[in-house]
């Protein structure tokens, strides 16, 4: 029975795993290419402008960091995140 239960639960972790993973790449591509349909009307910004939107209590070194994490998951051109 717990043999059963664990097999069980293995193949649904990652059946879950797979679906969160394809649905973050698809988002991420159907998201880039809005984004891209967008882009003129996102003027290109500064690192300093960027850490500027932010909320004051984010650490600019984070905030620059979260930039880049989007701009490596989504395609994005850096300078306009």
């Amino acid at each position: 029975m717990g043999e059963l239960f664990v097999t069980t639960f293995a193949c649904v972790a990652v059946a879950a795993g797979a679906r969160i993973a394809w649905t973050l790449v698809v988002d991420g591509r159907n998201f880039a290419r809005h984004w891209d349909a967008c882009s003129e009307i996102q003027s290109p910004i500064s690192d300093e402008e960027f850490a500027q939107l932010c909320d004051a209590a984010v650490n600019r070194d984070v905030a620059l960091q979260l930039r880049a994490v989007i701009y490596d998951c989504t395609g994005i051109d850096y300078d306009r995140i």
